[in-house]
């Protein structure tokens, strides 16, 4: 054999060995491709799961807050009614011509309701009530002062 065939023959093995490196090295680079974009998709998928989720909760939230705030004024309507109520209440029992009768016989009427408690009435009635209720009776009461 010749030095020329000798040189072909170690080209073309090195040729050959190149090619290989090559097709192995762009095998690994489409592999490294592969796993990333794989890597990415999984990743992507894993964050829009997250963001939904995230946005429900901050849905469920936002409703519940708006609930609350109507519960919120529609108690606060209720009271401001039955405040009025009271009011209108108080104002017309204190305005009763024949509340001594009224007193007297509510009073008889609830014994056994007022027996183990005490009694309370307005500074008008005291001393009636007094009488009536003996031991029993708490004190007078004071506009405007209801416990709210």
């Amino acid at each position: 054999m010749g030095l020329e065939t000798v040189i072909e023959d170690v080209l073309a093995r090195g040729r050959s060995e190149a090619e290989e490196i090559r097709r192995a090295t762009a095998a690994e680079r489409e592999r490294i491709l592969q796993d990333a974009r794989a890597e990415g998709a999984k990743l992507l998928a894993q964050r829009d799961q997250q963001a939904k989720g995230a946005a429900e909760r901050a849905r469920i939230q936002a409703l519940a807050r708006a609930e609350l705030e109507s519960k919120k004024i529609v108690l606060s309507a209720q009271k401001e009614l039955l405040d009025q109520v009271y009011a209108a209440v108080l104002d017309k029992l204190a305005r009763l011509a024949e509340s001594e009768g009224l007193v007297q016989s509510l009073l008889r009427a609830h014994e056994e309701e007022w027996r183990n408690g005490k009694v309370y009435c307005n500074a008008r009635d005291a001393d009636r009530v007094r009488l009536i209720v003996g031991k029993n009776f708490g004190d007078r009461l004071r506009r405007g002062s209801r416990d709210r």
